[in-house]
């Protein structure tokens, strides 16, 4: 059974002018929400574009009328509610200015944060909850003295950690002239094309499994958004102590605005591929009519040690030899397919 106590913001008055006005657009203020998910070292995050529960043709039906994110991250025991959320616009964040989830509040005008977690001063898990109004803001003389009504329960079995943002009332939604930065953006125009932008946004984190996504209940998968089939191409790297290792290139045309090469050095950990390093290279045979690429480089040669030094344009010792591999192997590829360079090299031989 939940129990209601008031709280008040501790705030810095310096900051808050810039907590409602922060983000050039609402994809970019959920896009916040988001990062602070990863922050609190989420692996899922659930995003919910929900519409009316009315019919579709009747004229109270919106495409979107309430917005949810939900992590697995760490969640936000009772003890530290006051802290971590009630304190707004700080500037003591290591990760920003400690005011990305009131970045919400320039998509709708009602914001729910809810969390759940174990709290070590009572020895139980707690769920604690809180709802705001930009009107609270706006209209507040002294933001810090205002109560907030706090729900508060202690869960007598234990739970996953979680922490959950709603945002309705939105700005989209209402009759009166609205500003163009409180608009849905046009990254909420279609499911689709908002699981594009999510992907455009967190590339790496989808491409390599490290987030799952989910956006109205669909997982983002790597899947989704190549263009062409994978391809393969396989190397031999003789190294300094005469052994000889394979380095295994897979290369993956991906759906992205920007016609760049990504490389992605991978390593097996505990039977889990996880990516360790990344780095962007320019070849003189890539041009963008080709589109972006992702390449994954995978070798036993590859450890965490070797990517901490690492740096593109000067290796040492055997690592010299795998960036000219690297080097050598993507260039033929991509002149094998540059339209424009096979008819230099027929004109060339005729």
């Amino acid at each position: 059974m939940s129990n209601i106590i008031n709280m008040k913001m501790s705030t810095n008055p310096r900051l808050l002018k810039d907590v409602l006005t922060l983000y050039k657009s609402t994809f970019h203020a959920l896009k916040e929400l988001i990062d602070n998910s990863i922050q609190a070292k989420a692996k899922r995050v659930e995003i919910n574009l929900i519409p009316s529960s009315c019919l579709v043709d009747s004229i109270n039906y919106k495409p979107i009328e309430r917005i949810e994110v939900k992590d697995d991250g760490e969640g936000v025991p009772f003890s530290m509610f006051e802290g971590s959320i009630m304190q707004i616009a700080t500037e003591n964040k290591t990760e920003g200015q400690g005011v990305g989830r009131f970045g919400a509040l320039q998509i709708g005008q009602i914001v729910r944060i809810e969390t759940a977690a174990y709290d070590k001063s009572i020895g139980k898990h707690t769920r604690t909850a809180v709802e705001m109004t930009a009107e609270n803001i706006h209209s507040a003389k002294d933001l810090q003295k205002v109560e907030f009504p706090i729900e508060i329960e202690e869960l007598s079995d234990a739970c996953n950690p979680y922490y959950k943002v709603t945002i309705t009332d939105l700005y989209q939604n209402s009759p009166d002239k609205i500003k163009k930065k409180n608009k849905l953006s046009e990254e909420y125009q279609s499911i689709e094309g908002f699981k594009q932008a999510l992907f455009e946004a967190y590339p790496f984190d989808v491409f390599d499994g490290r987030i799952q996504f989910l956006v109205n209940g669909d997982t983002l998968k790597r899947e989704q958004f190549l263009l062409d089939k994978p391809r393969l191409i396989k190397k031999e790297l003789e190294c300094s102590d005469g052994k000889k290792h394979e380095i295994r290139l897979s290369f993956y045309k991906v759906n992205l605005k920007t016609a760049d090469i990504s490389i992605y050095f991978q390593i097996e950990n505990d039977g889990v591929k996880q990516s360790i390093a990344k780095y962007s290279y320019v070849s003189p045979w890539h041009t963008p009519d080709l589109g972006a690429w992702y390449v994954l480089v995978e070798s036993d040669l590859i450890t965490p040690d070797m990517m901490a030094d690492f740096a593109i344009s000067d290796f040492g010792n055997d690592a010299k030899g795998i960036q000219q591999l690297i080097k050598d192997a993507i260039d033929g590829f991509f002149n094998k397919d540059n339209r424009k360079y096979a008819s230099f090299v027929d004109r060339l031989k005729s």
